[in-house]
């Protein structure tokens, strides 16, 4: 069995998203704060900012079931910093995240499933 080679795949890739995707930066909350039994919130700590490229999409119809992917939810293909569910970009946050690094030689791109 042969094995394929990706490199040309990715360099393509990731030309299209840079020349058609825009500049995205999302933030995640909180990060290095102390969690406070007494009162449930979290102090201390900052922001992350996380920075990449990517292209946010609507689902096709097709994807829509009205239960895990809503009419009203967008789809992220992103590449930059390691995404978390929960991180924000605007009123979208970040639902689901599944990673397509089909040759094991690290991320080529996220697919982030957004929510307002």
């Amino acid at each position: 069995m042969s094995t394929f080679d990706y490199a040309a795949v990715r360099v393509t890739a990731l030309r299209l998203l840079a020349q058609f995707g825009n500049a995205v930066a999302l933030i995640r909350e909180d990060t290095g704060g102390t969690y406070d039994p007494v009162s449930g919130g979290t102090t201390g700590g900052s922001d992350l900012t996380l920075n990449g490229t990517g292209v946010l999409l609507d689902y096709m119809a097709g994807d829509i079931d009205g239960s895990l992917v809503l009419a009203t939810d967008r789809k992220l293909l992103y590449q930059g910093d390691a995404l978390q569910v929960g991180d924000k970009f605007g009123a979208w946050r970040v639902l689901s995240i599944g990673d397509l690094d089909p040759d094991e030689s690290g991320t080529l791109l996220t697919t982030a499933q957004m929510r307002r």
